[in-house]
């Protein structure tokens, strides 16, 4: 297994931080957000199943191999929102979204080459996909040019679009607009972070609070795991349990293996884990957390009946 805890990828800017905290306030400060409270919630949520509704079975993701966290967590937002959205809509699935891009964008069209070797901040990001938008993988052609972004995380790709003599690609650029991240806020409290996800609404989020000390990590009996160690990484939220209380949080960017253990009695994808709300609270404290909404998905229909 690689060490991952070694790859490192995500940097605290906190002048950033507090600027998108001043201009627009917490998820609680965007009321208009709120679709759903704990109170009305019932039983457990687990945003993921939206898409095994429509595959057939939870997503699996290849294991990174460079500092490339804060991109792929960004397109596993991504993933995650199209897969309610498809649900909602009655619409068939339209493909995984690039990370490469979400990291280029956070490296350079947003963070203009600050950081020095691999990793990113997680407000760039966030910025990046509200400015510029989310790719989906595929094979584009425009004005000439064939640019493919492989069907799977590529950590080579990604290292070159995020690298000063790149970025992504312009010809790009018109077709990420398409699906911009209109809203986003800052989440600063577990109570925020539930809210969120019982809207509907993952959680990006990066921070310096591991569960680890070694790997592979074990989950408890009930499937969590609890803070120890250190760490640089972003990965997500996309999950609320009642009893006992907790959140699930989404590591896998480090692929299937890196946790085992019993996952309690809710079914939860491999690579995650629940967290308490006491341990959700000290990733806020050494970290940044935000959530993202309101992308325009364009899909193709799920017949409701058939001809005959």
């Amino acid at each position: 297994m690689i060490d991952f805890t070694r790859l490192g990828g995500w940097q605290l800017d906190k002048k950033t931080y507090d600027k998108i905290l001043e201009e627009c306030g917490t998820f609680h400060d965007q009321a208009p957000w709120l679709i759903m409270t704990e109170d009305q919630a019932k039983g457990n949520i687990v945003l993921w199943d939206a898409y095994r509704k429509l595959v057939g079975s939870y997503p699996k993701y290849v294991p990174q191999t460079r500092g490339t966290c804060v991109g792929r967590a960004g397109a596993r937002i991504a993933d995650v929102l199209q897969a309610l959205a498809c649900v909602r809509e009655s619409a068939q699935w339209a493909g995984h979204f690039s990370s490469e891009a979400v990291y280029a964008l956070a490296r350079v069209e947003i963070g203009k080459c600050k950081i020095v070797g691999d990793g990113a901040v997680v407000a760039y990001g966030v910025l990046g996909v509200h400015r510029y938008g989310f790719l989906r993988r595929g094979t584009y052609q425009v004005n000439g040019t064939t640019i493919t972004i492989p069907p799977q995380d590529d950590d080579m790709l990604a290292v070159r679009w995020g690298s000063c003599r790149s970025g992504l690609p312009d010809e790009l650029e018109p077709i990420a607009g398409q699906l911009q991240a209109r809203q986003y806020a800052p989440i600063t409290s577990y109570a925020e972070a539930r809210d969120a996800i019982l809207s509907g609404l993952p959680v990006w989020f990066g921070t310096s609070q591991a569960f680890w000390s070694g790997l592979p990590a074990k989950r408890d009996s009930k499937g969590f795991l609890y803070a120890r160690g250190r760490t640089a990484h972003s990965w997500t939220a996309v999950g609320v349990r009642n009893d006992p209380p907790g959140i699930l949080l989404d590591n896998m960017s480090w692929g299937p293996d890196w946790v085992t253990g019993p996952k309690g009695d809710i079914e939860i994808p491999d690579g995650c884990f629940w967290c308490t709300p006491e341990d959700f609270e000290r990733v806020l404290r050494y970290g940044e957390a935000y959530t993202v909404s309101d992308i325009s998905f364009s899909f193709v229909r799920q017949p409701k009946y058939l001809l005959l």
